[in-house]
């Protein structure tokens, strides 16, 4: 009788973690979609910075990013725009960005979203090195691009 109330505790204790795993997992796919609501819409890009060095605002004047739904799709100027799809991982400071393009290639990213609603995004292209702060000093290819929402 013993062995069953044992066997019996240990699966309704397995079963219960297992359900506040799900619950969690629940949660951590609504943080993270409320976070991907909140990216939604166009931003331009206000300050840029590769390779460690300030780019000249005539190289990102032109320069939008467009969020809708996971996609997010970079235009310069009228031009159609080259489309990759983001995934975000809320789970470490800073928050996680992986960006893959259509050939699947994945780069990883880190950024945030400030109070004051600007969106930093710090990478190095093609690198499935992340970055561990909006630094692009470290390599030559690192970009980190301040964003700041269009309001038309």
């Amino acid at each position: 009788m013993t062995r069953w109330v044992v066997l019996g505790v240990g699966l309704v204790g397995a079963v219960g973690a297992w359900g506040l795993a799900r619950v969690g997992s629940a949660s951590r796919q609504a943080d993270t979609q409320a976070e991907l609501n909140r990216l939604q819409g166009t931003w331009r890009v206000v300050a840029a910075q590769i390779g460690g060095e300030a780019a000249p605002e005539d190289q990102f004047r032109n320069v939008r990013y467009t969020i809708a739904g996971s996609q997010m799709t970079l235009r310069e100027g009228e031009g159609p725009g080259a489309t990759v799809t983001i995934a975000l991982d809320l789970g470490s400071d800073p928050a996680k960005i992986d960006i893959t393009d259509a050939t699947g290639e994945r780069t990883a990213g880190i950024y945030r979203l400030d109070p004051n609603g600007a969106l930093t995004l710090c990478y190095v292209k093609g690198s499935q090195t992340r970055p561990r702060a909006f630094d692009s000093a470290p390599d030559p290819s690192g970009v980190v691009l301040v964003l700041e929402r269009v309001t038309e």
